[in-house]
């Protein structure tokens, strides 16, 4: 992605041209709701990247077309360069899973981290 225009500098005007990565979606946890999350953003262009526990439900079958990682996000989440053009949605509903991931997401800045948790 990237923008052009004119811009005016203490300097004068100057043309900028600005590139910026597109925007990725990270999903933690292979529920079901995951499954559609992970679609939409498919459609919308967004990189999804998905990640969930060792427990099976995070394989390549049950999320087609989507990068799946089926790692712990203490070894999954810190090789994706998680930044500010990232959405990180945590869906597991296990803290253990959850929070660790979050606190991941809060520390570099994305532009959007959501989540549910069932009670």
């Amino acid at each position: 992605m990237g923008k052009s225009g004119m811009a005016e500098t203490p300097q004068g005007r100057v043309f900028l041209t600005v590139h910026v990565p597109p925007p990725r979606l990270v999903i933690t946890g292979a529920v079901h709701i995951s499954q559609a999350l992970a679609h939409d953003g498919e459609a919308r262009r967004l990189r999804c990247h998905h990640r969930g526990s060792t427990d099976g439900l995070c394989s390549g079958e049950r999320f087609p077309d989507v990068t799946v990682i089926a790692d712990w996000p203490d070894a999954a989440l810190p090789p994706l360069a998680i930044d500010h053009y990232t959405a990180f949605v945590a869906l597991t509903h296990d803290p253990k899973i959850d929070d660790p991931a979050l606190m991941h997401a809060l520390a570099r800045d994305c532009f959007y981290i959501g989540g549910a948790r069932l009670q």
